[in-house]
């Protein structure tokens, strides 16, 4: 979530024109990047959240959380 707001600030960050708060296009790229492979472990822990969570949904949450990842060559 903290990564979605620092996006959603950018554009104010860089009116700013603030050296202490300001990044490079590099750096904002890494972000976005950031944000991308955030959002699936994010997800997965929303949804290992649920009441009624059994053994089985845990495990083929994890496993599919570990094969997304690897699909996308973010996690080894």
């Amino acid at each position: 979530m903290m990564v979605k707001r620092l996006l959603e600030l950018k554009t104010f960050l860089e009116d700013i024109d603030n050296p202490a708060v300001s990044l490079s296009e590099r750096e904002w790229n890494d972000v976005l990047q950031l944000e991308a492979v955030l959002a699936f472990p994010f997800a997965a822990t929303k949804r290992l959240q649920a009441e009624e969570l059994t053994a089985g949904t845990y495990l083929w949450e994890w496993k599919n959380l570990i094969f997304v990842l690897r699909q996308r060559r973010w996690a080894r």
